[in-house]
């Protein structure tokens, strides 16, 4: 799928509205141009809040932050990477994390690397999963708890599942205009 494709189904702007909020980097990799894949982390085992499971990159703001500086902030805490290798594409809608009371702020980045293991994680981080776009929506399941993805053998549910089924619908909604695009 081609980035400018991406790109226009995203919203545009992205504020922090709420007190207690978080941002997350959705980290896309394009090594090719036929190949679009997404970056997850599975959270380290020792943290005590989300312990184990798969997310994106991010954490909480600090003080006068946008969305987009702390997303990127925390994805090079969390991978190593330094910002200048991210270019910000756009914005998904906030979900919240009830049981914390956490509005997480989802913001879509193109990661320009040539090589998937420049990562290296940080301590909030047991491991780094890459996996192909195409096959992680292939695994969405509705359930009674809400909706789900298979990644890399983990299950994503709770806020991270929400997000990645922000971006499956917004593809869904706009399939015919995007394949329209594509095959121009």
């Amino acid at each position: 799928m081609k980035i400018n494709i991406i790109r226009d189904i995203l919203d545009k702007e992205l504020d922090f509205e709420h007190g207690n909020s978080a941002a997350v980097l959705v980290p896309i990799i394009k090594p090719s141009e036929s190949v679009t894949k997404l970056l997850m982390i599975q959270r380290s085992m020792d943290l005590k809040r989300n312990a184990g499971e798969v997310a994106f990159p991010g954490g909480l703001r600090e003080g006068n932050e946008t969305p987009e500086e702390t997303a990127l902030r925390e994805f090079e805490e969390e991978l190593g990477l330094d910002d200048k290798f991210v270019r910000i594409l756009g914005f998904l809608k906030p979900e919240i994390v009830k049981e914390h009371g956490i509005f997480i702020y989802p913001v879509v980045g193109l990661l320009r690397v040539s090589d998937e293991n420049v990562f290296v994680p940080g301590y909030e981080v047991r491991e780094i999963l890459i996996e192909e776009l195409r096959k992680i929506f292939s695994t969405r399941k509705p359930g009674k708890d809400g909706i789900t993805f298979e990644f890399r053998g983990h299950i994503v549910w709770g806020a991270s599942s929400r997000i990645l089924d922000d971006i499956y619908r917004r593809i869904e909604k706009n399939s015919e205009k995007l394949y329209r695009k594509i095959e121009r």
